[in-house]
C-alpha cells in the first residue's frame, strides 16, 4: 500500500497482488504520486517503487519496539509456534511436518510431548495443511488472538516458525512477524518455498541463531532443518529449556530507536 506524508511517499507492495489488477493500479498510483515526492521509502530492497530516477529512493525496514519484549519462559511442552497469517501453499511448512514425523517414527521425539500451535488468520487453511502433511494429531489452531497474547505465546515457544516464498519477481526479505521473533530470544525456523535459491533469510538466519530451509535446495537444507529441531528437542528434554546464540548487534539495528534515527538523518539531508 502507499501513503503520502507531506512530500514523502512510503511504499509496501502486497506480495500476492503483484500480478492482479490491484497490482497494476498500485504501480500507476505510485508512479503518479512519486513524481511529486522529495523521497520514496520502501521497506525492503526487493520492492520496485517504479519511481523516476530523479527521486531519491531509500530502504527503511520495519522493526520492533524493545519495550514490547516479553521475558522468555521455559516451554512446558516442546511447542513449535507459528504466528501471522498463511495465505496459500507458497507459505506451506510441509518440511517442518516431514522432519517431525520422521523424528517421531525414528523414536527420537515423543509425539505426546510436541505441539505445533498456529495463531493467525486463515486458521482453517493451516488446519488443512496440518492434516495433509500428517501433523493433525499434534496441531492446534488458535485462530486470531490479540497482539499481547501473541507476544506471550511467543515467549513460551521452544521454536518459532515463519514461512515465505522466493520466486522470480517476488523475492522475500524478513516478514513483519520476524521482527517480533528477533526480540523473543527464541530459536527460529524459517521456511522459504519457491524456486529461487539463496534467499535473503538463508543468508542471515545464522545471525538470529536459527535455521533456514529452502525448498529450492531441499537436499542441502532439509538435513539442517531436521537436525536443528532434534537438537532443540534434546536440549529441552534434558534441561527443560532451549537456548539460542544471536548476533545482538545485527538484531538491534531493527529496533524502532535505530530506525527513527535513520529516518531523521534522511529527512535532514533532503
Amino acid at each position: 500500500m502507499c501513503s503520502i506524508a507531506g512530500k514523502l511517499l512510503t511504499c509496501t507492495t502486497p506480495s500476492f497482488e503483484a500480478l492482479t489488477n490491484y497490482g497494476i493500479w498500485h504501480i500507476n498510483y505510485v508512479k503518479k504520486h512519486s513524481a511529486l515526492a522529495d523521497a520514496v521509502f520502501h521497506v525492503d530492497d526487493f520492492i520496485d517503487t517504479h519511481t523516476d530516477k530523479r527521486v531519491k529512493d531509500y530502504t527503511v525496514t520495519n522493526g520492533y519496539d524493545p519495550e514490547e519484549a516479553v521475558v522468555p519462559e521455559n516451554p512446558a511442552m516442546f511447542n513449535l509456534i507459528y504466528t501471522g497469517t498463511i495465505y496459500g501453499n507458497l507459505q506451506s511448512v510441509e518440511a517442518v511436518y516431514k522432519a517431525i514425523n520422521e523424528l517421531i517414527y525414528e523414536g527420537k521425539i515423543d509425539k505426546n510431548r510436541i505441539r505445533i500451535l498456529y495463531a493467525g488468520g486463515n486458521g482453517q487453511l493451516a488446519q488443512l495443511m496440518a492434516e495433509a502433511h500428517g501433523g493433525a494429531e499434534y496441531f492446534t489452531n488458535l485462530d486470531v488472538i490479540p497482539r499481547y497474547k501473541v507476544l506471550e505465546l511467543q515467549s513460551k515457544a521452544a521454536i518459532l516458525i515463519q514461512a515465505a516464498f522466493n520466486v522470480e519477481g517476488d523475492h522475500c526479505a524478513w516478514t513483519g512477524k520476524m521482527y517480533e521473533y528477533m526480540m523473543s530470544q527464541k530459536p527460529i525456523v524459517y521456511v522459504v518455498n519457491g524456486n529461487i535459491p539463496h534467499s535473503f533469510p538463508s543468508k542471515y538466519m545464522e545471525r538470529l541463531g536459527g535455521v533456514c530451509y529452502e525448498a529450492s535446495r531441499h537436499e542441502e537444507t532439509y538435513p539442517d532443518l531436521k537436525a536443528y529441531i532434534l537438537s532443540k528437542y534434546r536440549e529441552w528434554e534434558e534441561t527443560g529449556n532451549v537456548t539460542v546464540v544471536q548476533d545482538r548487534e545485527y538484531i538491534e539495528k531493527y529496533s524502532y530507536k535505530v530506525i527513527a534515527e535513520q529516518v531523521w538523518e534522511i529527512l535532514n539531508n533532503l
